[in-house]
């Protein structure tokens, strides 16, 4: 198994990148839940909070506000980012 290390400064400790295959060991051995939401950037991974209401509200206020202030005729839509199912066979 091939590790990737990055030194981030001269006085902290080497730095592990995790990858999909990583978070898929530490999900079967439950390291990580299932239902618990985080994200793997860069091979960080970053334990999210979860969406309700208010992050609901925020989205669509911020929505409506860049509508109105979009001088070209442009849709404006939020998105989600996209996922892989972790029954996926993309290896990454």
């Amino acid at each position: 198994m091939n590790i990737a290390l990055t030194l981030p400064a001269e006085e902290l400790p080497p730095h592990r990148a995790f990858t999909v295959a990583d978070i898929r060991r530490m999900m079967d051995v439950g390291v990580l839940g299932e239902n618990e939401r985080f994200e793997l950037v860069e091979g960080d991974i970053f334990m999210m909070s979860p969406k309700g209401v208010v992050h609901e509200n925020i989205k669509h206020a911020l929505t409506l506000a860049l509508a109105r202030t979009s001088s070209m005729s442009a849709s404006i839509r939020p998105c989600n980012l996209p996922t892989i199912p972790w029954s996926s066979p993309i290896s990454l």
